[in-house]
């Protein structure tokens, strides 16, 4: 199996969420918002266990959950319209307040704009001494999330709706990788159900 593309030294690392959040600015004469950038914030959840043990791995399930319900909150979209700005989140409800983000590069493919998203992936390696030891995280590509370059009031919903299915990918593809020793295949769980996958 391939190694993550990007290793991480923290365990804490593979709990966490890297989401983009759109900024529009109304159009005044074509009564539409337009796209004017792209931000992106961080959600983290329950660091990994460093041992993988049964009451871990049942906290892992719980934590899958947590995490859902933090990134349905986070900001997805900012609205500016004159002096007015109104930021909604994946589920669709006005908050108030953006956390701290960075710039985020929006890509083109066919002329489709879109941001890249990456879910988790942890390795975990079985000791001599027959505990299951996490050796490294790392990031993954799992989906693609389309940036309309223009929205009007009708079609923001449809955007957040679809944002939300993609954070709903991210959680459902995040995996655990374990390694058992030499001449056996590592096998690969999904963090969401711990079900063996492929």
């Amino acid at each position: 199996m391939t190694r993550p593309d990007t290793k991480t030294a923290s365990p804490a690392a593979g709990a966490m969420l890297h989401l983009p959040i759109s900024v529009y600015s109304y159009d005044r004469r074509a009564k539409v918002y337009r796209f004017t950038g792209c931000l992106q914030c961080t959600v983290s959840g329950t660091p990994l266990p460093k041992i993988m043990t049964c009451s871990a791995s049942l906290g892992l399930l719980g934590e899958n959950m947590e995490l859902l319900k933090s990134a349905m909150r986070s900001p997805a979209v900012v609205l500016h319209k004159g002096l007015k700005t109104q930021i909604y989140n994946a589920a669709c409800e006005e908050v108030h307040t953006l956390p701290a983000t960075t710039p985020l590069c929006v890509l083109r493919s066919y002329e489709l704009p879109h941001i890249n998203l990456c879910t988790s992936i942890a390795h975990y390696r079985l000791r001599p001494d027959g505990a299951l030891v996490l050796v490294d995280t790392g990031r993954i590509h799992c989906a693609m999330c389309y940036i309309p370059e223009e929205m009007d009031t009708d079609t923001v919903r449809g955007h957040l709706h679809s944002r939300a299915r993609s954070i709903r990918k991210l959680l459902r593809d995040r995996r655990i990788v374990v390694e058992l020793g030499e001449g056996r295949a590592p096998s690969v769980f999904s963090c969401e159900t711990l079900r063996r996958k492929g």
